[in-house]
């Protein structure tokens, strides 16, 4: 579930970073619309962040349940695939946010 937020999240980031990036294109530059861009990034920063301690705390689970059971190697095998996939659509919805910080900051710039 965590790994399917995380994909929409950063697929959300990468649309409104893709759009602000189309009115640069354009010159369709607008204050109201900058600080609209603005105000959505900062509120996708707390959702990273919420998303960020949501791994954290999975994480120690992940460690607490391989630390407390014995898994065969195949079930040990499968349970670092799931902790090592979570890092990547966290690295993936973190590149997004950056990219979106860049065409933002470009855009106000350009008003």
């Amino acid at each position: 579930m965590l790994i399917a937020e995380l994909k929409l999240f950063a697929n959300d980031i990468s649309t409104t970073s893709i759009e602000v990036q189309l009115y640069i294109y354009n010159r369709n530059f607008d204050t109201r619309l900058a600080d609209a861009y603005k105000r959505n990034y900062e509120s996708s920063l707390l959702l990273k962040q919420s998303q960020a301690e949501k791994i954290e705390s999975l994480k120690n689970f992940f460690i607490f349940k391989v630390m407390s059971s014995d898994y065969s190697e195949s079930e040990l095998n499968v349970l670092k695939a799931a902790y090592d996939l979570i890092d990547k659509a966290y690295n993936s919805a973190e590149a997004s946010m950056k990219t979106l910080k860049v065409a933002i900051d470009f855009y106000s710039e350009c008003i």
